[in-house]
């Protein structure tokens, strides 16, 4: 017997189906959320700069000794000579679970003799005039008590210990709390669309192309000539994707705070083949 439309269109759904169904409405709400999951804007190959408006972070001395001001972990990496031993705010916009170390975990957060030792750790992320960077703050036997009650949203007391702890991020150790942050903080960074740039794989040495940024990596201090620090940098481009490895000059270094999903950046063609890194190689060529 022919089922009528009605009844077709009433058929179960195959479990492929379902689950189908089922992922695309947790995407789209993790989308509204601004949890990521979004499709990107259509590509149109607009190179248009975005480093016209960027404000200015001030000077390398204020970054590294203002106190008052709260701090963007990501200092901590680009600069891990000055900030050791600082103490610095961290207003904190995301904290992971809390984690009792394990035995095997401690020689990871060595201190000196009198420093006391480690008992817990947590993924955090904290957000500055400059941005926001991840970290791993840890909690002496001591204070590891009020480790629960470190949550987003809240300021707090931390010193910068110098060295690299959970996947590479700064260490943190946590001293006091400091109330709320000033300023409503939410608990992920704002989805951002990226437009489509040049692509680096393959590109005329010496040429300025911009790069519609996805993802950049962690800045670090580098023995380059004519640069002081570097990172992997994601673009867009309108076939795809392409990493290219980004040299900042000393008096730009700063700049490289600046470059994060959703920005559009220049950047000058060195090696397109990447013979060094196995990326394309290139250096930032903006403000």
């Amino acid at each position: 017997m022919e089922r009528n439309a009605a009844e077709a269109g009433s058929a179960p759904r195959s479990r492929k189906e379902r689950v189908t169904l089922r992922l695309r409405g947790l995407a789209a709400i993790a989308c509204a959320l601004g949890l990521g999951g979004c499709s990107d804007p259509p590509l149109t190959g607009d190179g248009d700069l975005t480093t016209s408006r960027w404000a200015s972070l001030g000077t390398l001395d204020d970054l590294l000794v203002d106190e008052a001001e709260p701090f963007d972990p990501r200092l901590a990496t680009m600069f891990p000579g000055e900030l050791a031993g600082r103490e610095r705010l961290c207003d904190l916009v995301f904290v992971g679970t809390v984690h009792a170390l394990r035995r095997d975990e401690l020689d990871a957060y060595a201190e000196p003799e009198g420093v006391p030792s480690v008992s817990h750790r947590a993924t955090v992320r904290c957000r500055a005039t400059t941005g926001e960077g991840w970290a791993d703050l840890t909690f002496a036997k001591e204070s590891s008590p009020l480790a629960s009650y470190v949550r987003a949203g809240a300021r707090v007391r931390v010193r910068v210990r110098g060295v690299e702890g959970f996947e590479g991020y700064p260490v943190l150790e946590f001293l006091a709390q400091r109330g709320d942050a000033p300023t409503a903080v939410s608990g992920r960074t704002t989805y951002a669309p990226v437009r489509a740039g040049a692509r680096f794989d393959g590109a005329t040495p010496g040429a300025t192309l911009p790069c519609g940024v996805v993802h950049a990596g962690t800045i670090r201090p580098v023995e380059r000539e004519g640069a002081s620090h570097a990172a992997l940098v994601t673009c867009r481009h309108p076939t795809g994707e392409t990493t290219v490895d980004v040299s900042f000059a000393e008096g730009v270094a700063l700049s490289a705070l600046h470059v994060q999903r959703g920005e559009v950046v220049p950047l000058q063609v060195l090696d397109a083949a990447g013979a060094t890194s196995g990326h394309p190689t290139t250096a930032y060529a903006g403000p």
